[in-house]
């Protein structure tokens, strides 16, 4: 399947999940001026079957975010692979798998329970809770050869959970920038909160965005209907859509690049963002 090269394999460095909620592959570059690019390859829906799902310039950063994934359903295992200038591909690098977590309700506080990172040797899982998801910080720490922890006597209301773990030799995929931590999905409790400030609680990302926006209300009480309306910058109205759910993603392929409003309607409130629309 995959021809003889001067080039040697590659090997990813982390996985993580980005703050807009979908999967990153770094990977640290060869030092070669035979290399043209990297392939990038996904597990399907066999079990160690991979697919292409994507390929980056040797001249752009070795970073490879994967628009198509949802780490909020389930772990990912990706592997990569160069090509040389020559069009020769070198062999599959080993995989790295992200890590998911799930939480449940127990007799005294939220049980979290995560699938293992694969793809180096660690020795320790970090858990971060907070009451926004953009806003966690340490809890508490557990060895690697465990992947379940109960957070007992919590605070009462809304609480985001997050995993994570650190390679120690660290990842430079650019100059001015170390990726060495992998943070699992953000994992919310479901308890609806009342927020001081309605910005608090509703996420919009990807933004810039190109081809969808996902739209996350926090604290989502279930019989309440929203209304999400994105504008021109002259304020004509260009999409108008209700949802009853917590998170919604609306389709943004037909608008122009350029500036738009997105307008949030929710219970008595009225949330207003720039959009950034890009091509």
């Amino acid at each position: 399947l995959y021809e003889e090269s001067s080039i040697s394999m590659p090997e990813i460095c982390i996985v993580s999940v980005s703050p807009d909620e979908y999967n990153k592959v770094i990977w640290e570059k060869q030092s070669s001026n035979q290399i043209d690019s990297y392939n990038i390859y996904r597990e399907t829906t066999q079990a160690n079957v991979y697919e292409i799902i994507g390929s980056v310039s040797y001249e752009d950063s070795s970073i490879f975010v994967d628009m198509t994934s949802n780490p909020e359903q389930r772990p990912y295992k990706y592997k990569i692979s160069a090509i040389s200038n020559i069009e020769t591909e070198t062999a599959l690098s080993n995989y790295h798998r992200t890590i998911h977590l799930t939480i449940n309700q127990g007799p005294t506080g939220w049980n979290l329970i995560w699938s293992p990172y694969e793809g180096f040797p660690f020795s320790t899982y970090y858990i971060y809770r907070g009451t926004f998801p953009n806003s966690l910080t340490l809890l508490d720490s557990i060895s690697s050869s465990f992947t379940s922890y109960s957070d007992i006597n919590p605070p009462w209301g809304p609480l985001y959970y997050a995993i994570e773990i650190i390679n120690e030799e660290g990842c430079n995929p650019t100059r001015d920038a170390n990726y060495n931590r992998s943070r699992s999905n953000v994992e919310y409790n479901g308890i609806v909160g009342t927020y001081d400030n309605i910005e608090d609680g509703i996420r919009i990302y990807p933004n810039p965005a190109n081809d969808i926006l996902n739209i996350q209300i926090d604290g989502y009480k279930r019989d309440v209907e929203s209304e999400i309306i994105i504008c021109d910058i002259h304020g004509m109205t260009e999409i108008s859509e209700q949802f009853k759910s917590g998170k919604t993603t609306i389709r943004i392929q037909n608008l122009n690049p350029g500036l738009h409003i997105v307008k949030i309607k929710y219970e008595q409130s009225l949330l207003t963002k720039k959009l950034i629309v890009i091509k």
